[in-house]
């Protein structure tokens, strides 16, 4: 079982990482790299850079529209995981980004302290003015959060209930 990334914020274990927005592969690699022994990613293009990893047992891509995607996964999730939210248009504008509702997809589901980790944290905050951290908190007050910043900018948000503190799953 791997955390993404360790710091005091980020203590939770999950042995499952949900991602959306494949792109080069390089969030599943290093997730396998750190112990996460199954990865689920999904990308609106076909990818060639990611040959290696359809190879890697405990490796599941589709390229497929990510909130149908992540419908699917979610439908048969028993267990806390780890969502790296990554879909985006590639020239990042604001009306076509499938955030909210992957969001929302994630906030429904029975299990109720996921860790979120959304890329793009920064770009988010300039282009929308709806607030993440708010909807999440809306779903679950359990919810704290922390950036990671690269080069001065805070690029990632993660989302993560007390410190790791699980409320388990909770029954619809």
């Amino acid at each position: 079982m791997g955390a993404f990334p360790k710091s005091p914020i980020f203590s939770a274990e999950t042995s499952v990482f949900i991602e959306t927005g494949t792109a080069s592969g390089r969030s599943s690699r290093i997730a396998f790299e750190i112990g996460f022994s199954q990865v689920h990613s999904c990308d609106i293009r076909s990818i060639s850079s990611i040959d290696d990893l359809l190879r890697v047992s405990g490796f599941h891509y589709e390229k497929r529209k990510s909130t149908d995607f992540l419908t699917d996964v979610l439908a048969s999730l028993e267990e806390r995981a780890t969502f790296w939210l990554d879909a985006h248009p590639p020239d990042f504008s604001p009306g076509a980004w499938s955030l909210w509702d992957e969001l929302d997809l994630i906030l429904a589901h029975r299990v109720k302290d996921h860790v979120i980790v959304v890329d793009d944290w920064d770009i988010i905050r300039r282009q929308f003015p709806e607030r993440l951290e708010q909807r999440i908190l809306a779903a679950n007050p359990l919810y704290s959060f922390a950036a990671i910043t690269f080069n001065r900018i805070p690029d990632i948000l993660i989302a993560e209930t007390c410190l790791g503190i699980s409320s388990s799953i909770i029954n619809p």
